[in-house]
């Protein structure tokens, strides 16, 4: 009976310029989990698991936190642009919305950093940090490098977590699915506080 290992070393075997299709398939991979609204309908987070995995198996580490890194990143900027494209239109075609994207400004502005590094942890958030952020008018200036930062965390976060999986996996597994929510409650708060 074939072990996962043998499996991997065959398979790896098989393929010229391994490394080469690993990192272009971890930043593809990355890219789509990253970006507005695709990531929820793609199983990214399973995938880059899998992924850091094999990066951790290959010695691809560099490769895999390199590769999600940029493309996570690039992810970010169109979901930044398009947010920022949405808030045109929301104010252009209808005044509704007007008072929730002022609050949601005055979160971004106040809790900016820490919303969006907690939102890239978190799977349930990833997709539409970034949107959130363009659409609440935050500075590009200010979040690039804050995006820049948290896409770091995240993919070696991918890479730690699998070597310490028996040790560390269910306290952390347990601090992002608490994390996540607890993010979007604290919005919900905060915005319904401010109508007040």
């Amino acid at each position: 009976m074939h072990t996962f290992n043998t499996i991997l070393n065959e398979f790896v075997a098989n393929i010229k310029n391994f490394d080469l299709a690993f990192t272009a398939l971890i930043g593809v991979i990355a890219f789509f989990e990253s970006l507005a609204i695709v990531g929820y309908v793609m199983p990214g987070t399973i995938l880059l698991y899998a992924g850091a995995v094999i990066a951790l198996k290959q010695n691809l580490v560099p490769h895999f936190i390199i590769a999600s890194t940029a493309t996570g990143l690039a992810a970010d900027g169109i979901s930044f642009y398009l947010g920022v494209k949405g808030n045109a239109w929301v104010t252009n075609h209808t005044h509704r919305y007007e008072m929730f994207l002022q609050k949601t400004y005055q979160f971004f502005e106040k809790y900016g950093a820490l919303t969006i590094i907690i939102g890239k942890i978190s799977g349930t958030l990833r997709p539409l940090t970034a949107f959130v952020a363009g659409t609440s008018r935050m500075s590009a200036r200010k979040y690039f490098p804050i995006a820049l930062v948290a896409n770091i965390i995240t993919s070696a976060l991918y890479i730690i977590i699998v070597a310490n999986f028996k040790k560390y996996i269910w306290p952390i597994t347990g601090s992002l699915l608490i994390l996540g929510p607890l993010c979007l409650f604290i919005m919900a708060v905060y915005t319904i506080l401010m109508q007040n």
